[in-house]
C-alpha cells in the first residue's frame, strides 16, 4: 500500500507499508508528467490509483498519485528516492545500501534529541535531501547556498530559515564526525543572524492579568497560569501526569521529563499556583493527565495543538493585540522573573536552558532562589 502527501514546502512523500517515508523532488515528478504523456501505461495507473485509501492534497492528488503509480509501473532508474528517512532494518553503516545507510545515519544523529524535535528534524532534513537530488556524501557548499536561497524564496521567516539551515549544518558536521564524508561543506556556511524580536512577544504584567482572567475555564485557566508560573515548554506541560507533582512543605514542585537533549529537571513552584492544582485535581489518579482532553476517549492528555489553541483563543478574549502562543508565556516568565531579581542562572535551570547564553537574551541578572517564587500570581 502506498500513500502520498504533500508537504508545505513541496517535497512528495512516498509512505510504505514497512513504515518508510520517502521523499521526493517535485521537479521530478512534473518532468515524468511530460515524459508520460500519451502513455497507454498511465491508464493502468489511474486504475491502480483506486486503491490509495489515503486522501492527499487536492491540488496534486492526480497528477502525482496517477504519476508515481505510472513510475512504479514503468520503474525509471532516474527516479529513484533522495532519502529514506526511516528504516526498521538495522544493519552496520558500511554494508548498507546508500540509501540506507543515510537513514542509519539520520537516526544515529537524532538519538539523543528530544522526542519532540525528531520529527521536524527529520522533515526538514528530507526537504533538503529532496531539494538537492543527491546523497549526502555529495553535498557541497553551493547546494547548501542554493538551498538557503530556495528557503528565502518560500518567504519563510529569517528565525525558520536559521533554525533549517542550522539543523542541516549540525548533519553535516555529524557526517564528517562519523567519517561518512571527508569534508564538512557546512562549516563554511555563514548563517544570517535575523534582528532579535524578543521583546515584541514578551507581555507585560497586566497583559498576563489579563489573560488569566479572561480565561473562564478552570482546566484552560490552569494551563495559562502554570505555563507563567514554572516557565515548562508545551511539550513538557502536555506530557504532565499527576504523578510528577510532589508536595513539597507548603508548595510543590513538578518533575519534568523528557525536555531538549532528553534531560530532565525538578521545578519548584509557587504555593498558590501549587492549591489551584489541588483543587483541580479532585479525585483524580497518579497516572491520569493533569490537563485531559473534554473530547478524547477516557480523557486522555491535551494535544500539543490543542493546548496552543487554548492559548492562542484566551488572547482573543482578552483583547491583547500581540500574537501569543505557548511559548510567549515562557519568554514572559523569563522576562519578568529577571526583572524582579531572579538571577540568570537560576532562570536557565528552571527554563532548562543548555547555556546561560540563552537565558541572557532576556537581559537584568540578580540573585535568588526557583524564579517562579518571584513571579506576581
Amino acid at each position: 500500500m502506498w500513500t502520498i502527501r504533500i508537504d508545505q514546502v513541496g517535497t512528495v512523500w512516498v509512505h510504505l507499508k514497512s513504515g518508510a517515508a520517502l521523499p521526493y523532488n517535485a521537479g521530478q515528478f512534473k518532468a515524468r508528467v511530460q515524459a508520460l504523456k500519451g502513455d497507454a501505461r498511465t491508464q493502468r495507473a489511474k486504475n491502480a490509483f483506486k486503491f490509495l485509501h489515503t486522501p492527499v492534497d487536492a491540488r496534486v492528488q492526480v497528477l502525482f498519485c496517477v504519476t508515481f503509480l505510472s513510475l512504479c509501473v514503468i520503474n525509471p532508474p532516474d527516479m529513484t528516492p533522495v532519502a529514506l528517512v526511516h528504516s526498521l532494518e538495522r544493519k552496520q553503516l558500511a554494508h548498507k545500501a546508500p540509501v540506507d545507510a543515510q537513514a542509519q545515519l539520520v537516526d544515529m544523529w537524532l538519538y539523543q534529541k528530544a522526542e519532540n524535535s525528531k520529527e521536524a528534524y527529520r522533515r526538514i532534513v528530507a526537504n533538503f535531501l529532496a531539494f538537492v537530488a543527491k546523497p549526502i556524501p555529495q553535498v557541497t557548499l553551493e547546494d547548501l547556498y542554493q538551498y538557503a536561497g530556495h528557503l528565502e524564496g518560500l518567504k519563510l521567516s529569517l528565525n525558520s530559515q536559521k533554525t533549517y539551515l542550522s539543523i542541516i549544518k549540525s548533519l553535516l558536521s555529524f557526517a564528517t564526525k562519523i567519517g561518512m564524508t571527508q569534508v564538512n561543506a557546512g562549516a563554511a556556511l555563514t548563517l544570517k543572524s535575523p534582528p532579535d524580536s524578543l521583546s515584541k512577544r514578551i507581555l507585560s504584567e497586566t497583559e498576563i492579568i489579563l489573560l488569566t482572567h479572561a480565561e473562564k475555564d478552570p482546566r484552560n485557566r490552569m494551563i495559562l497560569r502554570l505555563f507563567y508560573a514554572s516557565g515548562i515548554r508545551v511539550s513538557e506541560l502536555a506530557h504532565l501526569k499527576w504523578q510528577d507533582l510532589t508536595p513539597r512543605g507548603d508548595s510543590g514542585q513538578i518533575e519534568v521529563f523528557g525536555g531538549k537533549g532528553g534531560k530532565s529537571r525538578s521545578v519548584l513552584i509557587a504555593k498558590v499556583i501549587w492549591d489551584e492544582l489541588v483543587q483541580l485535581r479532585g479525585n483524580a489518579r497518579e497516572h491520569e493527565a493533569v490537563f485531559k482532553s473534554h473530547s478524547r476517549k477516557h480523557g486522555g492528555h491535551l494535544s500539543r495543538k490543542s493546548i496552543d489553541r487554548i492559548v492562542k483563543a484566551a488572547g482573543v478574549k482578552a483583547g491583547l493585540t500581540k500574537k501569543i502562543s505557548s511559548h510567549t508565556l515562557r519568554h514572559c516568565h523569563a522576562s519578568h522573573s529577571l526583572e524582579r531579581g531572579a538571577s540568570v542562572a537560576l532562570v536557565s535551570e528552571t527554563l532548562g536552558h543548555a547555556d546561560v547564553k540563552i537565558t541572557s537574551r532576556y537581559l537584568h541578572a540578580r540573585p535568588g532562589d526557583s524564579s517562579g517564587l518571584y513571579l506576581t500570581l
